[in-house]
């Protein structure tokens, strides 16, 4: 696989870090820091009762994204754990801001958030993907 603008790692509105990275031959993301006083630091919300004391810091939240184009990722899921839902999704970037979109159906019933680009931060403890 082919190194994407998209690789990196990236701040969201919750101020968590996710880390955009290779996933075997698709792309994922990857929480790899909480923010300082997070609301919660595991599944809690997880629909499956078995995941719900996973710790948040190292889940895997985004899945199976295939670079369509350059710095355009489609095709993959994106876990909300504030909610515990997952959505179909695509992800862009223009510099050092990305585009994440979460939707249902199609991508005009869904929300984006727009993330930026930070420097590389040292990953947070986590236990295997169940």
């Amino acid at each position: 696989m082919i190194a994407t603008p998209l690789f990196g790692d990236w701040v969201g509105p919750t101020a968590s870090i996710v880390r955009v990275e290779a996933c075997g031959d698709a792309i994922c993301l990857r929480v790899v820091r909480l923010p300082p006083h997070p609301p919660a630091t595991v599944d809690v919300h997880n629909p499956d009762p078995a995941l719900r004391t996973r710790p948040l810091c190292g889940a895997m939240i985004g899945s199976n994204f295939k670079e369509s184009e350059p710095g355009k990722l489609e095709g993959g899921r994106i876990y909300d754990p504030t909610s515990g839902k997952t959505y179909k999704g695509s992800v862009t970037v223009s510099g050092d801001l990305l585009k994440l979109r979460g939707y249902v159906g199609i991508s005009a019933f869904g929300r984006s958030e727009t993330w930026t680009r930070v420097a590389p931060v040292k990953a947070c403890a986590a236990e295997p993907q169940r």
